[in-house]
């Protein structure tokens, strides 16, 4: 793996198909805490795709429609807070 970007990671989708949460999102962790600093927080959201959209069922709805969900958009709000505050 090559540098990783010092850019903090925040969101994963719980139904996304695109990075898998049970896989991708693991090493991914694992990755970003081998940083120095390490300034990253995974938050998986349930039931949400690669777009950050709601899946109600995933066999038929790959979660491209419709609006985020609100717990992106109140996850990207604390977080933003949190590191603005802090700046």
């Amino acid at each position: 793996m090559g540098q990783v970007a010092s850019t903090p990671v925040l969101l994963q989708g719980a139904k996304d198909i695109q990075v898998f949460v049970n896989e991708d999102t693991p090493l991914l962790d694992a990755a970003l805490k081998s940083r120095h600093p390490d300034d990253h927080q995974v938050v998986i959201l349930p039931d949400t795709s690669h777009d950050m959209k709601h899946v109600q069922n995933p066999a038929t709805d790959p979660g491209i429609t419709g609006p985020v969900v609100p717990q992106c958009s109140s996850a990207l709000r604390q977080w933003l807070a949190q590191k603005l505050s802090a700046s």
